[in-house]
């Protein structure tokens, strides 16, 4: 996790921090660099700096937002929730900050360390994640990591890959984790959770966006909820999650949903909607995928209802990767997993991936998120 995703509220409460009207450095280029390069640190290791630190880091600090709220960057060195106002002096105390720095630097994920979301919630599973805008005007992509879900040990990984704009991702994003625990059949059946789910969020959607201003936007949902050593993943749309074998080989965790494809077009054809190739196959001319959240205007021919694959984690199993069409499009499953299986960090193996998508001439949005699958067998094995 970086350390831009850590919220303010865990590290430091209620912190006040006064405007600054001096001249002063600011930090957010320094902890950006530390976030990117050692996005894969434990989470152990981040709570120590926080915790044992009594200053902020001398001569460094960044600005404050108009509604008076800290920014992150501003607590990651700050004193133990205490009042306090930062300045740039230096005086003899603030000494001690340096020393605590190399923890953070020399710490890593190891096996069977788990790492937590952005909100602080315990994980089953490290993971990393990596996102770029790419050749698009505008980012579209969105992504959940969700931890102890409902108080459970449940985690939920998730990509949303926006078409039209991007309020349909955003939604979806902000409300599946709280659309899952209140599910009936949550956690005991994971499809039917999910699909509950995920038909209320398209429900919902559709009600906020059939009022001005209206939205014509959708979403495509790809989702992975993990309990134990089982992941089911729910799929609507293109984007796609693939688990990789530590040989490299790959099983599939989804399937896309296409307009061409044979189920999905007589599906279409029967409610009186026609597939028309216009670039590529497109719902009424338009879409380019059969299934996604919101979509108002073709909703009677595009469905939100998800199709699911669930796997048993074994041994063999090193990554899940989740990934939105930008990916895809240019780097096939099998060429995905032999890529994974030379770098044993989930963060550089996503990083690594969307870089060369990028590279390789992707023209979309990406967003890849990679789940390390070994990163959950310690915990299971004291269970069992």
């Amino acid at each position: 996790m970086g350390v831009g995703d850590w919220p303010v509220g865990i590290l430091c409460p209620g912190v006040p921090v006064k405007e600054r009207t001096r001249k002063e450095k600011d930090v957010s280029p320094f902890l950006s660099t530390l976030s990117s390069a050692f996005s894969g640190s434990s989470s152990f290791a981040v709570q120590f700096l926080v915790l044992l630190s009594p200053i902020h880091l001398p001569g460094w600090n960044t600005s404050v937002h108009e509604n008076g709220s800290v920014p992150l960057r501003t607590t990651i060195f700050a004193p133990r929730c205490r009042k306090y106002t930062a300045t740039p002096t230096r005086p003899p105390s603030y000494f001690f900050s340096y020393f605590l720095i190399p923890f953070f630097f020399f710490s890593n994920s190891g096996k069977g360390v788990h790492s937590d979301d952005p909100a602080g919630r315990r994980l089953h599973y490290d993971y990393g994640v990596h996102v770029m805008k790419g050749k698009r005007p505008y980012m579209e992509d969105r992504h959940v990591v969700h931890g102890m879900l409902g108080g459970e040990d449940v985690s939920l990984y998730g990509v949303f890959d926006g078409h039209g704009g991007s309020e349909a991702a955003q939604y979806c994003k902000d409300q599946m984790g709280k659309a899952l625990v209140k599910a009936v059949n949550f956690p005991q059946q994971p499809e039917k959770a999910l699909t509950e789910a995920i038909l209320g969020i398209d429900k919902d959607y559709l009600r906020s966006a059939n009022v001005p201003p209206y939205r014509d936007d959708g979403t495509t949902l790809i989702v992975a909820m993990t309990q134990g050593k089982t992941i089911t993943v729910a799929n609507v749309g293109d984007s796609r999650a693939v688990l990789v074998k530590c040989d490299g080989s790959v099983d599939p965790l989804s399937y896309d949903h296409k307009p061409n494809g044979d189920s999905e077009k007589a599906r279409i054809e029967s409610l009186g909607g026609k597939v028309v190739f216009w670039g590529v196959w497109r719902v009424e001319g338009v879409l380019a995928v059969s299934r996604a959240i919101g979509d108002r205007m073709l909703k009677k021919y595009v469905s939100a209802q998800p199709d699911f694959l669930s796997v048993e984690v074994t041994h063999d199993d090193t990554y899940m990767v989740i990934a939105s069409d930008g990916l895809w499009d240019v780097i096939e499953n099998d060429e995905v997993g032999r890529l994974c299986s030379k770098i044993k960090n989930a963060s550089k193996a996503a990083i690594y991936l969307a870089n060369e998508a990028y590279k390789r001439g992707s023209a979309d949005n990406i967003c890849v998120l990679v789940v390390d699958l070994r990163t959950g067998e310690q915990e299971d094995e004291e269970d069992e």
